[in-house]
């Protein structure tokens, strides 16, 4: 078993990566919401991008980490894409609660 940690800071966050001997994974990038990978999948060798999110709920950070994943997904367009996690984002305003306007950055990344 093989893996990658991102330490929680405090008591927030951190991100534990784990796969088997049947992938081959090259961490490109990590931080403290994301983990940016290439993987291999062994036994088809077929390439692929592998995105693992946890998005900042307060949303001081969104924009960045977006266009970090952004980048990460345009360099090579042609092949597959996973991407898994929380990614503390709402689809519509009836999600929202509180007296903060709804936050919709991502659609606006990748609309563009």
């Amino acid at each position: 078993m093989n893996s990658h940690v991102v330490p929680a800071t405090g008591q927030s966050g951190g991100l534990w990566l784990m796969w088997n001997d049947k992938v081959d994974l090259s961490i490109i990038s990590s931080c403290h919401h994301l983990i940016l990978a290439n993987g291999i999948y062994k036994p088809t060798n077929q390439n692929y991008k592998l995105v693992c999110i946890y998005c900042d709920p307060h949303h001081q950070r969104t924009t960045e980490i977006w266009e970090e994943v952004h980048n990460f997904v345009l360099a090579s367009p042609d092949i597959p894409i996973f991407c898994m996690g929380d990614l503390n984002n709402i689809m519509h305003v009836n999600e929202k609660y509180g007296p903060g306007q709804a936050n919709f950055i991502v659609f606006k990344i990748f609309a563009a």
